[in-house]
């Protein structure tokens, strides 16, 4: 899915994909309900409401996301992405030394 499309959703249209998603994800990991319950410690109806889009909480949403094993979305999460080099230029082009960098290549 591109950013764009994701920008346009709603946030209730997010919530009903994510459950999607991970409904999928439990099914192709030959996982049932209960054994995602059990590991991440969740009752039955909060594993329900998590995949039918419904509200649950930020602990419930990562206790399923860590059952199924979806290290890589809460390593999205959690990890900081690198400054993009214009957002740097653009934010100290106005020091002498940074502004001098980028232009010359050299810092004098």
């Amino acid at each position: 899915m591109d950013y764009e499309k994701i920008e346009s959703m709603s946030v209730f249209n997010m919530k009903i994909e994510i459950g999607k998603i991970i409904e999928k994800d439990i099914k192709t990991k030959g996982l049932s309900k209960k054994q995602v319950c059990e590991n991440a410690n969740i009752t039955a109806m909060a594993l329900y409401r998590l995949c039918k889009g419904e509200n649950v909480s930020i602990e419930t949403f990562l206790r399923v996301l860590k059952a199924i094993q979806r290290f890589d979305i809460i390593d999205l999460m959690l990890t900081q992405s690198l400054p993009n080099p214009a957002d740097l230029y653009y934010k100290f082009s106005h020091t002498r030394r940074v502004k001098n960098y980028f232009e010359n290549g050299d810092d004098d």
